[in-house]
C-alpha cells in the first residue's frame, strides 16, 4: 500500500516525460527539462489533479459521457492536462499551453503510456474501487470444535452469502434463540453455556 503512490508518481512523470517529448507543441513547455525533479514535480500535480478534481469533473460531464458513449473523456483528460500544466505555470515548473490540440495529444500520449506502463508493471496496486466483488475466503484451518476464527467470523459477517448454511430461515419463526438449531450463527460460533 504505501508503494503505491510512488508508482503512480513514477508512472505519471514518465508518461509526461514522453509527452513532452513526443508532442512538438509541448517540448519547450517543462522549464528545466533536463532535470527528473521536475518531471516527478509535474507528475505530482498531474497526479493531485487527478485525485481530487476528476472525480468532480467527471461528475459534472456525465450526461456528455452519456451521450458520446465514453469518448468524451478525451476531452476530460485534455481538460485535466492542461490544468496540470496551468498549475505548473504558477510554480514556475512548466509554460502554460497555449493550443488546444497539443493538450490534446499531450493527454492521449499520457494515456497510452501510462497503459502500457501499467501493463509492464508485474504487482500493479489496484485501487479498491476497480476490485472485481470478491467473497471472503475461509482458511481451511478451522478451530478444534469447528467452529470458524474469530476473524473469519468478521469476514463472514460481510459476506453472508458465503456463509456454509443450508438451512434456509422461515418467515414464520419469529424469533430465533442461539440455542436454536435454525440460527445461523449457530454454524459461525461455538455456544457456550446452557
Amino acid at each position: 500500500m504505501e508503494s503505491m503512490w510512488i508508482v503512480r508518481l513514477a508512472v505519471n512523470a514518465v508518461a509526461l516525460y514522453a509527452a513532452i517529448y513526443l508532442v512538438p507543441g509541448l517540448q519547450g513547455s517543462v522549464i528545466n527539462s533536463q532535470d527528473w525533479v521536475t518531471y516527478l514535480a509535474l507528475g505530482l500535480i498531474f497526479g493531485l489533479v487527478n485525485v481530487f478534481i476528476r472525480p468532480i469533473l467527471k461528475l459534472v460531464t456525465c450526461p456528455f459521457y452519456i451521450l458520446t458513449l465514453g469518448l468524451f473523456s478525451l476531452i476530460v483528460n485534455t481538460i485535466l492536462f492542461w490544468l496540470t500544466f496551468w498549475i505548473g505555470a504558477q510554480f514556475g515548473v512548466t509554460a502554460q499551453i497555449t493550443a488546444f490540440m497539443d493538450a490534446f495529444l499531450g493527454a492521449l500520449v499520457v494515456s497510452i503510456v501510462s497503459m502500457l506502463l501499467y501493463a509492464i508493471i508485474p504487482d500493479r496496486p489496484v485501487s479498491s474501487a476497480k476490485r472485481p466483488f470478491q467473497a471472503a475466503q475461509v482458511d481451511k484451518e478451522r478451530a478444534p470444535s469447528g467452529a470458524l476464527s474469530l476473524k473469519q467470523n468478521k469476514d463472514l459477517a460481510h459476506f453472508p452469502e458465503s456463509r456454509n448454511s443450508s438451512m434456509a430461515l422461515s418467515s414464520s419463526s419469529t424469533s430465533l434463540k442461539p440455542s436454536s438449531p435454525m440460527c445461523p450463527m449457530r454454524k459461525v460460533l461455538p455456544l457456550s453455556g446452557p
